[in-house]
């Protein structure tokens, strides 16, 4: 993530004052803001990192059903690994968003891949896929 803070404070000043902020499916741009926007797309990376991360820490205050008995520490190991994975995930796809929105924005490239919104919603279901095969096989196991 510090890395991501790095590229777009060195780039920020070669940035136009307006920026593509918004791609149809196409790829093309069809919303443009300030190119402060940059700035707030990575404070909502930052904010959503550390609140995956304060959750993670805390799974051993979920909420249970009444009549279960305590979680395993199997349990809670699982879902620490699936915030770990979550926030990879997000660090990932707003990584490529990024990297990607700089071409476009510099007129390298007239528009975003249009592979970008179905390989974002693949990286970003492959926690919850993960956290569901393993809870599945977690419970076909005899204790």
């Amino acid at each position: 993530m510090l890395t991501l803070w790095i590229l777009v404070a060195i780039s920020y000043e070669r940035l136009p004052r307006t920026i593509p902020i918004h791609f149809n499916a196409l790829g093309e741009a069809d919303g443009f803001g300030p190119r402060f926007t940059v700035w707030l797309l990575l404070g909502l990376l930052t904010g959503i990192f550390l609140l995956l991360s304060a959750i993670g820490r805390h799974v051993h205050r979920f909420p249970r059903k009444s009549g279960e008995g305590p979680a395993t520490e199997a349990e809670y190991r699982t879902l620490r690994l699936f915030f770990q994975w979550l926030k990879l995930s997000i660090l990932l796809v707003f990584a490529i968003d990024i990297a990607l929105l700089f071409p476009a924005v510099m007129g390298n490239a007239t528009r975003q891949r249009p592979w970008l919104l179905p390989v974002n919603i693949g990286i970003l279901l492959l926690p919850t896929a993960w956290l569901l095969w393993t809870v599945l096989r977690q419970r076909r196991t005899p204790a």
